[in-house]
């Protein structure tokens, strides 16, 4: 296995929509009611642009999963904390 982190882009959006779509249909680990189409990897990477990083996980060239980092909370007492969401 050859596993790298990068930047989340729009050449990932096929695999990583086919990856969150996949939880969504078969538990509970995603939150939506239905599979989501592809133009809601948009939403993914505008959180992106808050500063924090989103990346495709690969193994060689092939999408296995994508992680993304968000604000925990606006409280002046969690500015150096971050949540964590990924699907692999």
């Amino acid at each position: 296995m050859n596993i790298t982190f990068t930047a989340l882009s729009t050449e990932h959006q096929s695999a990583v929509m086919e990856i969150f779509n996949y939880y969504v249909q078969s538990g509970t680990a995603a939150f939506p009611a239905h599979a989501l189409p592809e133009p809601f990897f948009a939403m993914l990477l505008k959180k992106a642009e808050g500063g924090y990083p989103a990346c495709a996980v690969l193994d060689g060239d092939r999408v296995i999963g994508f992680c993304q980092f968000s604000a925990h909370s606006p409280f002046s007492t969690f500015s150096k904390t971050a949540d964590c969401t990924y699907f692999l």
